[in-house]
């Protein structure tokens, strides 16, 4: 993370280093050239000069393992923090504590934090050619386009970069130096053997060898180790035009036949390192001296270079390191692999498991290759270094991983903790399965039950199947896990989802009570295993129907959150649906559009069930309310889509259930209808498995069918759905959802004159609706609870006053109902009558739209996406009035106009 040192025998490039200053008139600067151009040194000093002029500047060399999204973002965000002052701090901690945390939201908090930096950010990759996947230059593309002004990437490359450059091109936003620009030129390299060499070569002898090369470095590099102790250079002249410029064979004739034959057995020996310590050689090579002979080389520039202040690190360059492999691997090839071995072990012991396993597989030794990410997958695993593993995992051969329990059982777990609960089952499976069958064994089955009963609880609380997450649960803790370890944890986490479901409300309630305070929490605990236990507690308490105890209890899981992993983690989404249900329960729907943000897509993506459907429902309901039915409804089909992707019934039928609404609303029976009937075929398919956590599922497709027959005069079979819904309810404690459903019973059966049942049921639900605050339940539902509200009969009933101020508060809450404006403006994302109560965010898009910026342009100056400069830009246009751009533009220059006189 520190460019490679190159001693005091390095010639300033000027002409050079004043080109790259033009980079930071840039956003994206390559230098583009074969190996051996010198594209390394140069920048090396570029590093040492900007570094001195006080910018901050991050340097990242790479290598072929480094083609790995998450690898390469911990190592890039590991640079800027070394480098830069902290910088990438708080994308780091969001990655700690956030095991599923979505890439580009953490690309997000990365272009946040460049962008808040006081000067440049300048970031080099080095041999950036070696970043070939999709992925990772897809991250890289996006960081280029929504980076701030102040940031500058510089890619030091054998080719052109894997991602399209017309963009910063027709933007004036792309410097690029090439080989030709690398070149040295007489004079610069007359300069070259003068500092090297020590004395001065005539330049009429310097001329065939800048001829010969065509200016490339390594080449005039190559000659001046030929040229050491001769009186001039033209028998090196002859040898280099002898070898045709076959690399190898100028490095055998002219370079290697004048070391000492120890340095040449010791190069040979660990040729096999990407890069070498000095302890690390002595344990590889065999020779005590390594240290000494690293000295020898390094002060002689034979294409070592220190990769550290310290001298601790050092590694050869990419060419002179080919050679080496080829000519070891031919002279001594039933060495290697011996060698290989030693520098596994001497990497395991040092901690450095990655390279460790490298060479374990490269010496054959798959069973110690897994042996060495066994021994770290699980302590990853607690840390929800979730990607880690699967990168390890990834990189171990098929055949090493089939024959190891404890690696198959790493990669369910990573499975079902990012929210793959099919291919964890599908693990899970091929475990048993083979276990089973006797190919797969352990020295002590008995002590992986507890572990695999774990990862059992964990997906089948992710599938739904809260019954078998509840046996396995118990299960696990009935064979005495370590207190406070990783698989107790777990357990306990699926033991309260289970818990949930099964109505055993006092059961939560104790054990909430007993559970330590989040303030209590230590910082290694993972975030989002604290904050799933937290919002388990919380669920308990909103199905039982004690909303405020609920809120209370997730508003501490955001708050907790928020400040351990950040406002934009999986984390704090999680709490956030719950809440965002809660508050527009309670017709607040500022604080409901405040916990919901722009979290929508990171919902979507990295929340589980229960908080996923919950957060997406309450975004539609928000945007309905501003008039953006469109976008409502679009929320709802994408949600519906990831639901149906995941097997997920419960979110399927949440968001099926509030289309039907919406589309009765709206008047259009037909498209209800045909939302329904999906909505039927969905459960039948689950037929049978309908109990437990899927009995929100069954309330949702009760609550529609209801709707669905009173818009259309069926009244009959939707009471009597209904009726058995709600005694199925009381009989689980479930009082949240009992009320709700009566709200709708109710309307009902005042809508098909039994007046004296619906008000009987109504009252039920008014009751409820007191102690825990409902107003949306009983206002959303349009043309089913209006009646009752008004009802002359019921007000009689009431005359006592008993609940009169909560009747007056529904009334005027229904009041308001007519008042689109009114309720935009408090669901934050509406129609507001004037400029002064655009968001801070909107005036700046404002005064972009008034100097004539486009989407993407803004984007990039706030640091946000085009999609959310869209979203806001409809905002706007609500707010002022307007229905375009060019009206929004006139209005935003006009008020420019007018600012000096105000």
């Amino acid at each position: 993370m520190l460019p490679p040192l190159h001693g005091n025998r390095l010639i300033c490039r000027e002409h050079l280093l004043r080109k790259l200053d033009d980079a930071l008139g840039h956003m994206l600067t390559v230098v583009v050239a074969p190996a051996g151009f010198g594209k390394t040194t140069l920048l090396a000093d570029w590093y040492a000069r900007l570094s001195a002029s006080g910018k901050y500047v991050a340097w990242l060399s790479l290598d072929a393992e480094d083609d790995d999204l998450y690898q390469f973002g911990s190592y890039l965000l590991t640079a800027l923090q070394k480098s830069c002052d902290g910088l990438g701090a708080q994308s780091i901690e969001l990655i700690r504590n956030d095991p599923i945390v979505p890439p580009k939201t953490v690309l997000s908090v990365l272009v946040n934090e460049i962008a808040e930096a006081a000067r440049d950010v300048v970031i080099i990759l080095d041999d950036a050619h070696l970043l070939k996947s999709k992925e990772v230059n897809d991250t890289i593309h996006r960081l280029l386009t929504y980076g701030p002004p102040n940031l500058h990437l510089v890619l030091a490359s054998r080719g052109e970069p894997y991602f399209a450059l017309s963009r910063f091109r027709a933007r004036s936003q792309l410097l690029r130096l090439g080989s030709d620009d690398l070149r040295f030129g007489t004079e610069e390299a007359e300069l070259f053997f003068a500092t090297t060499q020590g004395r001065r070569i005539p330049r009429d002898q310097i001329g065939p060898f800048v001829r010969a090369t065509e200016g490339w470095v390594t080449g005039l590099q190559l000659a001046s180790i030929a040229m050491s102790g001769e009186s001039d250079g033209a028998e090196s002249m002859r040898a280099l035009s002898a070898a045709s410029w076959e690399i190898s064979a100028y490095l055998s004739e002219n370079v290697m036949q004048s070391l000492p034959e120890r340095v040449v057995s010791f190069l040979l020996a660990v040729s096999i390192l990407d890069r070498l310590s000095p302890w690390l050689c002595v344990r590889v090579s065999g020779m005590k001296d390594s240290p000494e002979i690293l000295e020898w080389l390094e002060e002689r520039n034979l294409f070592l270079v220190s990769l550290s202040s310290e001298r601790e690190w050092y590694r050869f360059h990419a060419l002179f390191l080919d050679y080496l492999r080829h000519r070891a691997s031919r002279e001594n090839p039933e060495t290697q692999i011996q060698r290989h071995r030693e520098a596994s072990h001497w990497l395991a012991e040092n901690g450095l498991w990655q390279e460790a396993v490298k060479h374990a597989l490269a010496a054959g030794d798959d069973t110690q290759a897994a042996a060495w990410v066994e021994r770290c997958a699980t302590k990853l695993i607690e840390r929800s270094d979730l990607r880690t593993v699967l990168t390890w995992l990834g990189r171990l051969p098929a055949h090493v991983i089939r024959k190891s329990i404890f690696l198959r059982l790493a990669r369910a777990w990573c499975y079902s903790l990012g929210l793959r609960p099919a291919e964890a089952v599908a693990t899970l499976d091929g475990i048993r399965r083979d276990i089973d069958s006797g190919t797969l064994s352990a020295p002590d089955l008995g002590s992986l039950k507890s572990e695999m009963l774990a990862v059992q609880a964990l997906t089948a609380g992710l599938t739904d199947d809260s019954a078998n997450s509840l046996l396995l649960a118990n299960q696990v803790l009935s064979l005495n896990p370590p207190e406070g370890s990783w698989i107790e944890r777990i357990a306990h986490a699926a033991l309260l989802f289970g818990l949930v479901y099964k109505s055993d409300f006092p059961a939560i309630r104790t054990m909430y009570q007993s559970a330590p305070r989040l303030d209590r929490v230590p910082q290694s605990e993972p975030t989002y295993a604290s904050a799933y236990r937290q919002c388990m507690f919380g669920l308990g308490f909103l199905l039982e129907g004690q909303l405020l105890d609920a809120e209370r209890i997730f508003r501490d899981a955001l708050v907790f959150s928020e400040a351990r992993a950040g406002e934009n983690s999986a984390a704090a989404v999680l709490p956030s649906g719950y809440l965002a249900e809660i508050y527009y329960e309670w017709d607040e729907l500022d604080k409901a559009a405040g916990v919901i943000r722009d979290l929508l897509p990171l919902a979507i993506e990295a929340a589980p069930n229960g908080s996923a459907s919950r957060f997406c429902v309450a975004s539609a309901r928000l945007l309905w309310l501003s008039g953006d039915h469109g976008r409502a409804l679009a929320v709802l089909d994408e949600a519906i889509e990831m639901a149906t992707r995941r097997d997920w019934l419960r979110m399927r039928a949440a968001c099926m259930g509030e289309l039907v609404r919406l589309h009765i609303n709206l008047g259009e029976l037909t498209k209800a209808g045909r939302i329904f009937q999906s909505m039927n075929a969905a459960m039948r398919a689950h037929a049978g498995q309908l109990g437990g956590s899927l009995i929100e599922g069954r309330f949702h497709h009760g609550l529609a069918m209801a709707r669905l027959g009173i818009a259309r005069g069926a009244a009959e079979p939707a009471i009597y759905a209904l009726q058995m819904l709600c005694s199925e309810l009381d009989a689980k404690g479930m009082r949240y959802l009992a009320a709700r459903a009566r709200i709708v019973l109710a309307g009902a059966l005042h809508r098909f004159s039994d007046e004296s049942a619906a008000e009987r049921v109504f009252m039920q639900a008014l009751s409820y609706g007191q102690e825990n605050g409902l107003i949306r339940s009983f206002i959303d539902e349009e043309g089913i609870a209006d009646g009752l509200l008004a009802s002359p009969g019921r007000m009689r009933s009431l005359e006592a006053g008993r609940i009169s101020w909560y009747l007056d508060d529904l009334g005027q809450a229904a009041g308001r109902r007519g008042s689109a404006t009114d309720e935009a403006a408090r669901a934050g994302i509406g129609k507001i009558d004037l400029a002064s109560t655009l968001s801070a965010r909107e005036r700046q898009i404002v005064d972009c739209l008034a100097r004539g910026l486009s989407n993407k342009e803004i984007a990039r100056i706030l640091a946000v996406s085009p999609e959310t400069v869209k979203s806001h830009l409809k905002n706007i246009y609500a707010k002022l009035d307007v229905t375009s751009r060019l009206q929004a533009v006139r209005w935003a220059q006009d008020r420019m106009r007018r600012a000096p006189e105000q």
